[in-house]
């Protein structure tokens, strides 16, 4: 997909998840279903050029860059001690009333 090729992947597995089938590639669930996938890519030049566009601007979501700034936000919002975080203890969250009964 970052070369901007349309995958045929298996319909088992992680790669799976990575692609929009019909979209930016295509999951196969059985052999017939990987025929025709790439009989059609190869048929249609138009829908690979398409797919193919497609594909590599799915792919530049999933650079290691952005999936390390990704899992850093989420720690930083998980840390007590970043002033900046979003999240709040129980306490914070319940009103008084709760809080002293």
């Amino acid at each position: 997909m970052a070369s901007g090729v349309p995958p045929v992947v298996a319909g088992a597995g992680g790669p799976k998840f990575l692609v929009e089938h019909g979209k930016t590639g295509y999951v196969a669930n059985h052999s017939g279903e990987f025929t025709e996938a790439i009989l059609e890519l190869c048929g249609d030049e138009d829908r690979r050029l398409e797919m193919r566009r497609f594909a590599r601007k799915a792919a530049q979501r999933f650079s290691w860059d952005r999936v390390f700034e990704e899992v850093h936000r989420n720690y930083d919002a998980c840390d007590p001690l970043n002033s900046s975080s979003t999240v709040t203890s129980i306490a914070e969250t319940r009103s008084p009333a709760v809080i002293q009964s």
